[in-house]
């Protein structure tokens, strides 16, 4: 079975937005695929955690489906 690792560098600027969302909505399909995969945060790409983790955010549902199903690995902690 591959195995997947998705990086999120990119920081919380709106035009990021769609890298964001990418990660998140192609790590879930991944994954309803049978295929093993995580997303990693880091460096800049470590503050969209906090926005995700507001109800208000448009990709709070999707952040709160990937969390769940364990897709989240880790966020740096620099």
């Amino acid at each position: 079975m591959p195995k997947i690792a998705i990086f999120l560098l990119s920081g919380v600027q709106d035009f990021h937005s769609t890298a964001a969302f990418h990660a998140l909505l192609y790590a879930r399909d991944l994954k309803a695929a049978n295929i093993e995969v995580k997303v990693i945060l880091d460096g800049a790409g470590t503050g969209w955690i906090d926005q995700w983790a507001n109800p208000e955010h448009r990709l709070h549902q999707l952040y709160e489906e990937t969390r769940a199903a364990g897709i989240i690995e880790g966020v740096c902690k620099f």
